[in-house]
């Protein structure tokens, strides 16, 4: 959740589909179809969330601003990081108190 699913969906969103839509629409429009298409995807998988489709958005443009992986990819394991403390911070308060 923390590395390898950033670095998967960084290496498909960001690196192929970001570098490709972008030579064709340029950076609004791929920031646009890119933020889509991470929040749609994350919605297929079965992990739908507001924050996939704002994340998307924020993650195509820091590729775009940054011209490197590794800014987003950061990003990307930071947020997942945050997510995955959150679920774990809510599981036990829940169970502490069910």
């Amino acid at each position: 959740m923390c590395f390898v699913a950033p670095v998967v969906e960084e290496s498909i969103y960001r690196v192929s589909a970001c570098g490709l839509i972008a030579a064709i629409v340029g950076h609004r429009q791929t920031i646009a179809i890119n933020g889509v298409l991470f929040g749609f995807l994350h919605v297929w998988y079965g992990n739908p969330s507001p924050e996939n489709l704002v994340g998307g958005f924020f993650l195509a443009w820091s590729f775009l601003k940054s011209e490197t992986i590794l800014i987003p990819f950061i990003l990307h394991s930071g947020g997942n990081m945050l997510a995955l403390a959150a679920q774990v911070a809510a599981g036990h308060l829940l169970g502490a108190t069910g």
